[in-house]
């Protein structure tokens, strides 16, 4: 009997928000509801918790997932009150609360607590994990920032933390996506002395964009910078092919993510010489749409799917549907920007449709039984 794990919540939750959002912000758009927050404004909003409500719910769910065996999920009491304040953070941040101090409180509760135990099991992580912690950290850091700048209303500050969050998740899927590729399709040692270096070689321009981005340099620069992280990461992908295996739903699921994360680089530079292209930011959706919504699926397949012998059959329509919804969000506004607004409730529709239909057909499957304990996981 399947259990209920820790890790599934969190992937459950994460699915919640990506099928709830990017519908209510499209419709608020339109006119079709009307936005009740008072702390955010709409596109602050959307951001925020396509970043930090999507993404960071789903980061957290790896530290739980099979791929690694510590930390041990928290007590159901303690998995039950981060749960409770992950939805009550959601709330807060679209209710009409005139005191300013409220979200500011449930905004950071979840994401404090939730860093500070696993910092407390920080001694018992693998090494992978311990650099993944410090991501996360980071990208938690990069949060407080972005709400403080909301706070004192200001509006440089904000913007940069949010290209910096955008970064660290970049960073995220391009450290884990490979060693995950490698162990999926059975490396299970060490990297060689090659794959290492260029592992590590890696990492470099994320931070020096993260860099950069802080001291507002020139965008030149930022290219630059850019162009070389996507020839690292060409040569990367390529040492981690299997090409036997590269047909199957797991290397071409896998390999999009990789494809939508090198998309955002590329957007950026080509908008240097093409200004129109720039229509819609294609970079950040290529990043949060793609890379973010197919890492996240490809995620749960592997970690639940995959290893429960489900049936994948629905899973690919899903795949299909998310890819297809993040296809016309980035490329529509580009060719047929007069119909921006209209054409976001089909890229959101099929984008949605995609993770509502995972969580109809493999919930119940995946779902039997009670939330783990530690002794469980």
């Amino acid at each position: 009997m399947h259990k209920l794990t820790f890790s599934k919540i969190l992937f459950y939750l994460g699915f919640l928000v990506a099928i709830f959002y990017p519908k209510a912000f499209t419709m608020i758009l339109n006119q079709r509801i009307e936005y009740p927050g008072f702390f955010f404004e709409i596109y602050q909003w959307h951001s925020h918790e396509m970043i930090y409500g999507f993404f960071g719910i789903i980061l957290l769910g790896i530290f739980y997932s099979p791929l690694f065996q510590k930390p041990k999920a928290p007590e159901k009491w303690i998995s039950l009150f981060f749960i409770f304040l992950f939805i009550l953070e959601r709330v807060s941040l679209i209710f009409p609360i005139q005191n300013i101090y409220i979200p500011l409180l449930f905004g950071v509760n979840f994401w404090l607590f939730s860093l500070l135990f696993l910092g407390f099991n920080y001694s018992s992580m693998a090494n992978l994990q311990k650099k993944v912690f410090w991501i996360y950290f980071l990208f938690i850091v990069s949060k407080f920032f972005f709400l403080s700048g909301i706070y004192f209303q200001n509006a440089i500050w904000i913007k940069k933390t949010q290209l910096i969050s955008l970064e660290l998740i970049r960073l995220s899927i391009f450290f884990l996506l490979p060693k995950i590729i490698r162990i999926e399709n059975g490396y299970h040692g060490e990297e060689d002395r090659a794959q290492k270096f260029i592992s590590n070689l890696s990492v470099i321009p994320s931070l020096l964009i993260i860099l950069l981005f802080l001291f507002n340099q020139e965008n030149p620069i930022i290219a630059l910078v850019y162009s070389f992280m996507i020839i690292i990461h060409l040569i990367r992908a390529f040492g981690i092919i299997d090409f036997k295996e590269i047909l199957t739903l797991k290397n071409c699921v896998l390999f999009s993510v990789y494809d939508f994360a090198l998309l955002g680089p590329l957007f950026y530079i080509l908008v240097l010489f093409w200004p129109n292209l720039d229509q819609g930011r294609p970079m950040i959706h290529s990043l949060t749409t793609g890379a973010v919504g197919v890492f996240a699926l490809s995620l749960f397949y592997l970690f639940f799917i995959q290893r429960n012998n489900q049936k994948s059959k629905w899973f690919a329509v899903a795949y299909i549907f998310v890819v297809f919804g993040s296809l016309l969000r980035i490329f529509t506004p580009i060719f047929s920007p007069g119909i921006l607004l209209g054409s976001l409730h089909w890229s959101s529709g099929f984008w949605v449709s995609g993770f509502l239909l995972i969580l109809l057909r493999f919930f119940k499957e995946l779902s039997r039984g009670q939330v783990e304990s530690p002794a469980d996981n």
